[in-house]
């Protein structure tokens, strides 16, 4: 049951990355930002500031719900802390900005989360209809996208890094 619950998870991720890889050239679109944000930070981690959107690589993550097959089911942890010279920029649209600060204080999430209740990032930068897309970013533009579902994230994260 539980290996076909993960199968079943990854196998939506998946879904989600390849319809989000359809809409677009990667390397064409360039990721636009929220000039104004709201931050959860429940662990009070280094707030985010200007320099983590004018970083040269970033995975930028969009999600819109919490629980079973959310962004936060996977575990962003161990690849946020081994990468130091890639900023992980998350956007939240999904209700219950509580029950997110409460969610993160449990995971001892490593980074603040941008709070967008009005979908202005997903409006900006997401083509198709998914509630969780992960980018992957190069000097602004969007050069592929993954996440720690795919078995090869971590070499997804060097290629970003050395190109």
């Amino acid at each position: 049951m539980q290996r076909s619950r993960n199968f079943n998870h990854r196998l939506i991720i998946l879904l989600s990355i390849c319809i989000g890889c359809s809409s677009s050239k990667p390397g064409t679109d360039l990721i636009v930002h929220l000039e104004n944000f709201e931050q959860i930070n429940p662990l009070h981690h280094t707030p985010i500031d200007q320099s983590w959107f004018e970083s040269e690589n970033q995975v930028v993550v969009y999600f819109q719900n919490l629980g079973e097959f959310s962004g936060f089911d996977l575990d962003w942890k161990p690849f946020i802390q081994s990468n130091q010279s890639i900023k992980f920029i998350f956007y939240y649209s999904g209700q219950a900005p509580k029950k997110l600060e409460s969610l993160l204080s449990e995971l001892g999430f490593p980074v603040p989360i941008i709070y967008d209740p009005d979908k202005l990032f997903y409006k900006d930068n997401v083509t198709d209809r998914v509630t969780f897309i992960s980018y992957l970013v190069k000097d602004e533009f969007i050069v592929g996208m993954s996440n720690p579902s795919m078995p090869n994230f971590q070499e997804k994260l060097d290629e970003l890094k050395d190109m």
